[in-house]
């Protein structure tokens, strides 16, 4: 779950949203960088916006620690993940 506490602009079209993940049990407070992508009016009159978030996250921050090692010497799991979402929301 991520829960904001502070938006700040940083740009024309992006945002850093502060605030505390938590993720496995495990809480953290991260600044994750926002894009705005323009609003658009639906065929019935709603308003739309869309967002894009993208981050990166060490998964073991949050205690997710479990990895193989391949007979090659590497590992089934990176420690980084990359999270990317696409948000689509409509004006009230």
């Amino acid at each position: 779950t991520f829960v904001s506490s502070k938006i700040t602009a940083s740009g024309d079209s992006s945002y850093a949203v502060a605030g505390t993940f938590t993720m496995h049990g495990v809480s953290k407070e991260i600044v994750i960088p926002v894009t705005f992508l323009g609003s658009v009016t639906d065929p019935w009159g709603n308003t739309k916006a869309g967002f894009e978030i993208k981050t990166t996250l060490d998964r073991k921050d949050y205690g997710i620690v479990w990895n193989k090692a391949l007979d090659a010497g590497s590992y089934i799991l990176g420690n980084e993940v990359e999270v990317q979402v696409n948000l689509e929301v409509d004006k009230k």
